[in-house]
């Protein structure tokens, strides 16, 4: 089998959620490929998503850094295929608690894919990226820009008929839009309370000794939605 059969198996693996046969194809795509190769960093790419999957966040984000790199050379900044790796990329600096720059990554995703075609069907990976950026704002207590993020993410989900292919993912935003801040925190008026989210156990805490996300259930939702990207 090429490499590319390869990937496209792999991909098949990861949609119906067998992770070990995904990774032991990919594997052999890349025994036959020279790191020149463009496809080569698509293996790297997925495999990299493997690695997600098993909450190795380290190895995870280097090769997402190195595939970024590869794909800004060949591709340039404003391809999806650049997009979709600042996507991954600020994935896991939002799992291991990197704020600034996981915030960094999704914008840019968010940026490149509004420069697509307006007509195009918005997407899971869309919807997720906008949910963390609100999350972020949130911690950092830019409450407005966290609520019109988290109305984003709700009607991307709504739109598209999310509860009913990835039903977890819309649950999580969900909880965001039911759960409140408690008075007086992340910048509110004294008195008030509005949504929070996650971020409504945070008060009193700095940033950095904040974690992100403890829910256990949470964390395994976003480390195994499959994205597979056809770019």
């Amino acid at each position: 089998a090429t490499a590319s059969t390869l990937l496209e198996i792999g991909n098949v693996y990861r949609l119906l959620s067998d992770f070990e046969s995904a990774d032991s194809v990919y594997e052999k795509g890349l025994e036959i490929l020279l790191g020149t190769d463009p496809l080569y960093h698509d293996l790297v790419f997925a495999k990299a998503h493997i690695l997600l999957f098993q909450s190795d966040y380290q190895n995870a984000l280097a090769r997402f850094v190195q595939v970024r790199e590869a794909r800004i050379s060949s591709h340039g900044r404003d391809h999806m295929k650049t997009g979709v790796t600042s996507r991954s990329l600020g994935l896991v600096q939002f799992l291991v608690n990197h704020i600034d720059e996981a915030m960094v990554h999704l914008n840019e995703f968010v940026r490149v894919y509004e420069l697509q075609d307006e007509n195009a069907n918005e997407t899971i990976d869309y919807a997720m990226s906008v949910l963390l950026l609100g999350d972020m704002h949130s911690i950092k207590g830019n409450r407005d820009q966290a609520e019109n993020l988290l109305a984003v993410a709700l009607e991307v989900c709504e739109d598209n008929g999310f509860a009913k292919s990835s039903m977890d993912f819309v649950d999580i935003v969900d909880s965001r839009n039911n759960k409140t801040l408690p008075p007086g925190n992340n910048g509110s008026k004294d008195g008030e309370c509005g949504r929070g989210g996650l971020f409504s156990r945070l008060a009193g805490r700095s940033i950095d000794e904040t974690e992100l996300l403890t829910d256990a259930n949470e964390r395994k939702v976003l480390e195994s939605m499959v994205i597979v990207d056809d770019y």
